[in-house]
């Protein structure tokens, strides 16, 4: 304790990403950490593009709230009004990091978020739209108690010869291009949402809603002995966005169509949980050939086995 005394300007004391833990980290290799996260999908704003980025986004968003409500009725008009709240004073999500005891070397989870920022409430207002249909999705899982009652039924059923793996989809937040995202994402909504001829009127605005909220996907971040620096994320969805988890969930549905297509007649068993997979198969199928054809349709960047 003498010592963090006195090294406390030298020393961090930061969230782990895994449980309710706290990290000491010292600030040269937080900095690094952070510098590293910032330079693979990031592009510094000087404070005129920020400004300008932030009244497009504004602009924008009330264009589509006037047409979702005034013509086709897609949003009420409490949520147009909380598209077109205009604050006195915006604030740029913070960049911060949760820091991963459990790898070697250490690495960081970037966490940036913020309430008062132009995007917040469409990001709600998506991800509401989103969860309707993720809830209908058969790769999907939000509990871990489904899970376990849906493989006691395989195992029951296949016990001599199946097999479980456990996949964890690389790099999944920071791999995801926009355009491609919003592409599957679109594609998952016609797909797998609402037959009503109302569905397809809201399926292009919710597109168009995801489009303005990575437009104004800003961070800012402020290494020590530095002003504060701010950047667009060109690439990659924010982990600390509202509706992070529902577009993951809906981008990534083409893969697990893909997986389940090319492995019909072996596969008994799959089911994600944002970027966590549990597959059981029947003899000795190779599923780590299947998910490397994943990039054909999704453009990420591949798996943990």
């Amino acid at each position: 304790m003498d010592w963090l005394r006195s090294h406390a300007s030298e020393v961090l004391d930061m969230s782990t990403d895994k449980g309710l833990g706290t990290a000491l980290v010292s600030r040269s290799e937080y900095e690094r950490l952070a510098s590293k996260v910032i330079e693979k999908s990031d592009v510094e704003l000087t404070s005129f593009q920020q400004d300008r980025i932030c009244v497009t986004a504004v602009l924008h968003m009330c264009e589509l709230a006037r047409f979702a409500l005034a013509e086709k009725k897609v949003i009420s008009k409490q949520v147009h009004d909380l598209w077109c709240c205009l604050l006195r004073e915006y604030r740029v999500p913070l960049l911060r990091l949760l820091i991963k005891v459990h790898k070697k070397p250490v690495a960081a989870r970037p966490i940036a978020s913020g309430v008062s920022w132009v995007n917040v409430s469409a990001s709600i207002w998506v991800g509401r739209q989103l969860q309707s249909v993720v809830k209908l999705l058969p790769t999907i899982t939000d509990r871990f108690q489904n899970v376990l009652a849906d493989l006691t039924l395989v195992v029951q059923d296949f016990y001599s010869n199946s097999f479980l793996s456990t996949f964890d989809v690389a790099n999944m937040y920071p791999s995801i291009d926009h355009e491609r995202c919003i592409a599957h994402i679109r594609q998952t909504l016609v797909e797998f949402g609402s037959s009503e001829p109302s569905w397809g009127i809201r399926v292009p605005i919710v597109c168009d809603a995801i489009r303005i909220i990575f437009a104004s996907n800003i961070l800012r971040y402020k290494a020590v002995g530095q002003q504060v620096r701010f950047y667009q994320q060109v690439l990659c969805i924010a982990t600390g966005l509202c509706c992070a988890v529902e577009l993951v969930n809906s981008c990534l549905c083409s893969m697990d169509l893909l997986v389940k297509d090319s492995l019909n007649a072996h596969i008994t068993f799959y089911k994600r949980y944002i970027d966590d997979i549990l597959v059981v198969l029947i003899g000795q199928a190779r599923i780590g050939n299947i998910f490397g054809l994943q990039h054909i349709r999704t453009g990420h960047q591949g798996h943990k086995g």
